[in-house]
């Protein structure tokens, strides 16, 4: 309920077979409520045309509105069948210029993740450049060490992988930390309790981070959850927290 989307299509849902269109803002702006608005407009025609990578990242980094707003998490998931075929710059300028659009985001608090929704073989050398290239420069590599030349961004290959990878994308933005306000000043921070959805939250005594809460800073006013719990905290649509002091804490050892 806390998340608003927008979308932008590259080339822009006007565009015929050969047009490299970018609009210079959103087709549906990032605001609460257009999830609904989104599907109907990918149902009467999803954009057909170019690739046109590099402009559509280069209008979001010149303004990219809500998604920098400050006290939020912004995010753009990039999904391409490949890199850009629309700019007419070469390799290297084609490179520089799309890193440099992730990183101008990324200073500002934004994350760029990439998703490749295609086959194997009709991915090319130069794609692969320019889609490590946002990654590397957004912060947002998957990193292998056993594995040092998978690519970095996320590959889907499927209706199944893309499913996975949006899922997993959004698994990464959603946080299982949060401050507690307005904590008086004689709590007994060695008796707290939380709950959550009404049920005692053990508390990770040993902080082994693998389930239960725990105080995730020294001055103890953030919390963090763990295992299940965190789970439970992301995936509940409505979810009620509640940190009670004084009495001896539930405690999970």
């Amino acid at each position: 309920d806390d998340v608003e989307f927008g979308v932008q299509f590259f080339p822009n849902k006007k565009a015929n077979l050969l047009s490299c269109d970018v609009d210079t803002s959103p087709e549906v702006a990032v605001k609460q409520g257009t999830e609904i608005t989104i599907m109907q407009a990918m149902l009467e025609k999803l954009p057909l045309g170019m690739s046109p990578v590099v402009q559509v990242l280069e209008n979001v980094a010149s303004n990219p509105g809500r998604l920098a707003d400050p006290g939020g998490l912004g995010a753009v998931v990039l999904l391409s069948d490949g890199g850009d075929n629309c700019s007419g710059a070469m390799q290297p300028e084609i490179v520089q210029r799309m890193g440099s659009a992730a990183k101008s985001l990324a200073d500002r608090g934004v994350k760029t993740y990439v998703v490749r929704y295609g086959s194997e073989e009709a991915k090319t050398q130069a794609q692969d450049e320019q889609l490590r290239a946002i990654v590397m420069n957004a912060g947002t590599a998957n990193q292998n060490p056993q594995l040092p030349s998978a690519p970095p961004y996320t590959e889907a290959k499927s209706e199944a992988e893309l499913t996975a990878a949006l899922a997993a994308i959004s698994d990464k933005l959603a946080t299982c930390s949060f401050t507690l306000q307005n904590i008086k000043a004689d709590a007994d921070k060695d008796k707290t309790n939380l709950y959550l959805n009404g049920e005692a939250i053990a508390f990770d005594a040993t902080r082994t981070k693998s389930n239960g809460w725990g105080w995730a800073d020294t001055a103890r006013t953030n919390v963090e959850l763990y295992g299940d719990a965190c789970t439970a905290f992301k995936t509940n649509r409505h979810t009620s927290v509640v940190v009670e002091f004084g009495c001896p804490p539930v405690t999970l050892f």
